[in-house]
């Protein structure tokens, strides 16, 4: 969602490709949970292997990546907006 906040677009609009790198289809299950069941080498894999089968990405693409700003992750669940921890009892 924050690389949609930083090109100015809608998260809906930016997703299909990233559901087609994860799963090969445009549509599929919520692509978050896609990402977390694949787990995060998966992931990383599947995501280097549409980059390439869109051509790479070049030494000037690279650089300009690397100057973005991209906001970070929040770091407490009261960042995240939510209200209580949710506790898991043994």
């Amino acid at each position: 969602k924050g690389v949609g906040a930083t090109l100015g677009k809608k998260f809906r609009d930016l997703a299909r490709p990233y559901y087609v790198a994860m799963t090969g289809s445009p549509t599929s299950l919520p692509l978050f949970d896609s990402m977390e069941l694949l787990g995060r080498d998966l992931v990383r894999e599947r995501f280097r292997v549409a980059l390439d089968a869109l051509g790479g990405v070049s030494a000037k693409e690279q650089k300009e990546w690397q100057q973005l700003p991209f906001p970070t992750a929040p770091a407490t669940a009261e960042e995240h907006g939510l209200a209580e921890a949710v506790t898991v009892s043994a």
